[in-house]
């Protein structure tokens, strides 16, 4: 059976916080230090975690792991009936309210004619700052096989057509750290869709997980949306 990570909400309020530009990397030390302080410091943790956002006036963030000693850690946070706050900088900031969804893959049935739209919407670290689509498949179906399968990118070469590819490279920084990757679009057209019975998975688990690498950064926050078009 298939495992679908899990989400967890972090709810700041109605504070703005001022952090200017990309906010993936105080998240990160924000959240780490709330596991950190709590005694929930977890060596070789897998997850990834969005950038903040605004929502009905409040500011959050989510995290996504399939790691069951998160899943257990963050848990525990929010049954201990305390209260927390999440550090940026010099300012401690409430924690108002931590929820949890167990997630659901999205239906994205395909069929010749299908158009999918994926666009970055944070800055995707793949080997190469601009993929090839070779590269761009790889690191796609691989979210969802446990062992790398050149077969599925050789379908999805022969199979799928870009009429619309615009990338943007973009470069940031932190502290010592310094990451470049690509923002922007590609549209998928589905020519072929014998033996791409994998593809909607692995885009499902991208949108959760993230795509490529520093995804605990905030990094490689995608979206995807299905047009079908008849022929």
């Amino acid at each position: 059976m298939m495992k679908i990570p899990t989400r967890f909400d972090f709810i700041l309020g109605e504070e703005r916080l001022g952090i200017k530009g990309f906010t993936g990397f105080a998240i990160h030390r924000a959240f780490c230090h709330l596991l950190g302080i709590n005694g929930r410091e977890l060596d070789g943790v897998t997850y990834s975690l969005t950038p903040l956002s605004r929502e009905n006036s409040r500011t959050r963030f989510s995290v996504y792991s399939w790691d069951g000693r998160l899943r257990k850690a963050v848990l525990e946070l929010m049954l201990s009936g305390e209260t927390h706050t999440l550090r940026f900088s010099d300012r401690e900031v409430p924690l108002i309210k931590i929820s949890v969804e167990n997630m659901k893959l999205p239906d994205l049935p395909l069929r010749k004619g299908s158009s999918l739209w994926l666009r970055f919407l944070t800055p995707v670290v793949l080997p190469g700052t601009f993929p090839t689509l070779e590269e761009l498949y790889r690191a796609i179906f691989s979210l969802s096989s446990e062992e790398e399968s050149e077969e599925l990118v050789d379908r999805a070469l022969t199979g799928i057509s870009t009429p619309h590819f615009k990338l943007k490279s973009t470069r940031y920084h932190d502290a010592d750290l310094q990451i470049t990757g690509f923002k922007g679009s590609v549209q998928l057209v589905i020519e072929n869709e014998e033996g791409l019975e994998a593809l909607p998975t692995a885009l499902g688990l991208a949108t959760m997980t993230g795509l490529g690498e520093y995804t605990s950064l905030g990094f490689g926050r995608l979206s995807v949306s299905l047009e079908v078009n008849e022929k």
